[in-house]
């Protein structure tokens, strides 16, 4: 009977660990956008979730080759008043033989009433500084351009495009004459895996 007790007693602790981080977690994030939150957060609502990545990168040779793929997370975030994505590539199902390689970063997405457009912030575990964008959007498409050049003079703009059931596209073109032209230089396509 004690044993039986003893068991019963770590069930209920580690019950109530497991609840208090999840409530924990409920604090800082959300999970769904808040009412009173613009409604251009929804133009996002499909990507919420987790996504399989596949991705290629154009070549010195003017090829595309496949990469090593990816995993991205969306989630609510700021009492549901923003959208926060997790980057991890490759993914973790792939072993590498150094953890310092495995490129981690975090996107944070806001919409601006005020300004009429979404503000975002990019930051990996790496070196370097916070990347920022300014986007558009509407039903089937946002649009990101990196608010300044970085150190080679160039810039980016990301589409997300066909953002409906369980895919979507992407693609990131740089401008080295200050948006003047465009070139693709990485495509994505994420498949929703829960």
């Amino acid at each position: 009977m004690i044993h039986i007790s003893k068991l019963v007693l770590a069930f209920m602790l580690l019950t109530g660990v497991a609840f208090a981080k999840e409530a924990e977690k409920a604090s800082y994030g959300a999970v769904s956008a808040n009412d009173d939150a613009p409604a251009e957060l929804a133009h996002m609502e499909n990507m919420i979730g987790r996504w399989a990545i596949e991705d290629w990168a154009l070549g010195q040779d003017g090829e595309w080759a496949s990469g090593v793929g990816a995993d991205w997370d969306f989630y609510y975030t700021l009492d549901g008043y923003a959208i926060e994505d997790i980057w991890v590539q490759p993914p973790r199902s792939v072993d590498v033989d150094d953890e310092t390689k495995r490129t981690v970063g975090v996107n944070l997405r806001k919409y601006d009433p005020a300004a009429k457009k979404w503000v975002m912030a990019w930051l990996t575990k790496g070196p370097g500084n916070v990347q920022t964008f300014s986007a558009t959007s509407d039903e089937s498409q946002l649009v990101m351009v990196e608010d300044k050049p970085n150190a080679q003079g160039s810039i980016r703009r990301i589409t997300f495009y066909n953002m409906v059931g369980p895919s979507f596209d992407w693609r990131m073109e740089i401008s080295r004459d200050e948006g003047e032209s465009w070139n693709e230089v990485y495509r994505i396509k994420g498949t929703r895996k829960d």
